[in-house]
């Protein structure tokens, strides 16, 4: 018997994800060329992220980790009145020296930013798709899981 095709009607299904902030894993930004879209035809810099919970560990959904992307301009106008989405986020990756140094007028390489820890903003499509809203720097460490000690916690009231 040979090779039997079965049409399907519907893509991948989206990752099982709720809106919210998570840690994410920096991954590297591409050059995209858009059609149409509010501003027109033109490049924009795609971002990708991996999620991580609060351990560090990537987040999987079906054995894949869960990547999320977000557009932004081009632009790097650090003197924009309104500062453009893509200089805040690597404002987010940077540290605030390597952010000084950037605003001066010097470059920084994509591959010093890349596997960084930042949090994001992850917002749902009306396709169900995940995406980036914003980027924030990462947060500080969060003080470590206490585990209740009967001998001293006094149960709450029921």
């Amino acid at each position: 018997m040979g090779l039997t095709f079965i049409a399907t009607s519907k893509s991948a299904d989206a990752p099982d994800i709720e809106p919210g902030l998570y840690d994410a894993r920096f991954d590297g930004v591409a050059v995209k060329f858009i059609t149409g879209g509010q501003y027109g035809d033109g490049d924009r810099f795609e971002w990708s992220f991996t999620l991580l919970d609060d351990e560090g560990a990537v987040m999987y959904d079906e054995g894949e980790p869960i990547e999320v992307t977000g557009l932004t301009s081009t632009s790097t106008n650090v003197l924009s009145k309104t500062k453009p989405r893509a200089v805040r986020y690597l404002q987010a990756l940077m540290t605030p020296s390597e952010y000084g140094a950037f605003v001066a007028g010097e470059g920084v390489d994509e591959k010093a930013l890349l596997r960084r820890t930042v949090q994001v903003e992850v917002a749902i499509k009306d396709s169900g798709w995940p995406a980036v809203a914003n980027v924030l720097a990462a947060r500080k460490a969060r003080p470590a899981k206490r585990t209740p000690d009967p001998k001293y916690d006094i149960p709450a009231e029921a």
